[in-house]
């Protein structure tokens, strides 16, 4: 019997059939997370499970589980780690001869990272038309890199500016530019949507 963690209760946790393609619903409850502790099964006929356990089903549920888990640890940490990284990191998640021959393609394992990422990615406000109606989220305004999240956002100014503008910096970068060799660079290639330009001083530190 195929069963997967469906939902955890008090001094014990609820399991269920993972084969959907039969249209099985069995449940049991056990005492811990193990299955062999089952301490009750359900009567109806309904929940009674009805085939024959599909070990090559599991291994790929499971594999597809440890990516997701890797997805999301690697997006706390940086947005843009590529999927073939985060499957290199998987490889080994099968075992049978069986299993690794009917493994989905990595295509479709990119596809399973790419939509993982986009349900755990900030609500961000819908991209603006006019310069008025930039409103950045809080997140948007502080530094990622630090536990601190210092501000970044410095200067706005203003919804009312026709030429509106930003300063994005953080005081300690701020203070390099005060003894240091500055170099500054404009370009307007990399400039978002309604902007004209986008100039960066940079310091040696």
């Amino acid at each position: 019997m195929n069963l997967i963690d469906w939902m955890s209760i008090k001094n014990g946790t609820k399991w269920r059939c993972l084969d959907t393609r039969q249209y099985c619903h069995a449940k049991c409850e056990t005492d811990g997370n193990i299955i062999e502790y089952i301490i009750k099964t359900k009567n109806d006929t309904d929940l009674i499970h009805n085939h024959a356990p599909d070990i090559v089903a599991f291994e790929h549920k499971e594999k597809r589980r440890i990516i997701k888990e890797a997805t999301l640890a690697c997006s706390k940490v940086l947005n843009n780690v590529r999927p073939r990284q985060i499957l290199t990191n998987c490889v080994g998640t099968l075992n049978s001869k069986e299993a690794i021959a009917t493994m989905p393609s990595y295509d479709a394992d990119r596809q399973a990272i790419n939509r993982c990422k986009k349900l755990n990615l900030p609500s961000c406000p819908q991209e603006p038309k006019t310069l008025s109606e930039i409103n950045f989220p809080d997140f948007l305004t502080k530094c990622l890199c630090d536990d601190d999240q210092e501000k970044f956002l410095l200067y706005d100014s203003g919804k009312d500016d026709p030429d509106r503008f930003f300063i994005f910096s953080t005081l300690n970068d701020l203070k390099l530019l005060e003894n240091s060799h500055c170099f500054a660079d404009g370009t307007f290639s990399i400039a978002p949507k309604l902007f004209y330009q986008v100039y960066t001083i940079h310091a040696m530190s």
